[in-house]
């Protein structure tokens, strides 16, 4: 399957609106990737951004905290709603233990599908990314704490030195599964 490239939006509008809201931000532009990259016609995500952000962290968090933001399974469930199959956060866990974490993740969105990444610190995951892109080896990632598309490198993934403040380590992906994702190299 090929995917057409969207029209990238414009970034800086699209900051999560409080601090609690970085994972319904990227399921928000997830969703949005997936759809644009079926139909290059769908509306640029600016407008209405922060409402659909909220709404989808009501819906989805289930019993979880609010204020401990998005748990994995829930950005999961909430991207498996979407047409092209399931998503498992468990498979990102194995693909972090297995090592090969970035290179799981870079033929993910290589083939255009966008991937939430959880990253934090030593201790927690505590911040949730996109991967939307592939420029070269890099991930192509956007921060929703920011408002920013940026670029992470094998070499941060892999030495946990990522230039996000406080977060330097992936902890893991939630990672595609199913028609919509190729299956070599992406073990279950």
């Amino acid at each position: 399957m090929t995917a057409a490239e969207p029209r990238w939006p414009d970034w800086s509008r699209l900051r999560q609106p409080d601090p609690f809201t970085c994972g319904p931000s990227s399921v928000v532009l997830a969703r949005w990737v997936l759809a644009a990259r079926r139909d290059p016609a769908t509306p640029s995500p600016e407008d209405g951004f922060a409402g659909r952000v909220l709404t989808v962290h009501r819906r989805e968090r289930g019993w979880w905290p609010r204020w401990l933001g998005m748990p994995p399974w829930a950005v999961a469930r909430a991207l498996a709603r979407e047409p092209g199959g399931a998503w498992s956060w468990w498979r990102g866990v194995r693909a972090v233990r297995r090592g090969s974490v970035h290179d799981d993740v870079l033929r993910a969105a290589g083939a255009g599908v966008p991937v939430p990444v959880f990253i934090g610190d030593r201790r927690t995951p505590r911040h949730v990314v996109l991967v939307v892109g592939t420029p070269g080896d890099d991930w192509a990632v956007y921060d929703p704490a920011r408002g920013e598309l940026g670029a992470l490198t094998r070499a941060q993934v892999e030495q946990r030195n990522l230039p996000l403040g406080r977060w330097t380590r992936v902890w893991f992906p939630v990672l595609p599964q199913g028609p919509a994702m190729p299956r070599d190299g992406l073990r279950a």
